[in-house]
């Protein structure tokens, strides 16, 4: 098992394209979400 945390969002493309990459080579890839930022 291996946990992965990054900034961004999946409506972002580059983020959508990292995560179809990190599928191409994973068995299995859960996403556990993807949040707006909180405001400060």
């Amino acid at each position: 098992m291996f946990l992965h945390e990054c900034e961004g969002h999946l409506a972002d493309s580059v983020m959508l394209k990292v995560m179809e990459q990190l599928e191409e080579h994973s068995i299995m890839l859960k996403r556990l979400g993807s949040y707006p930022r909180a405001p400060i």
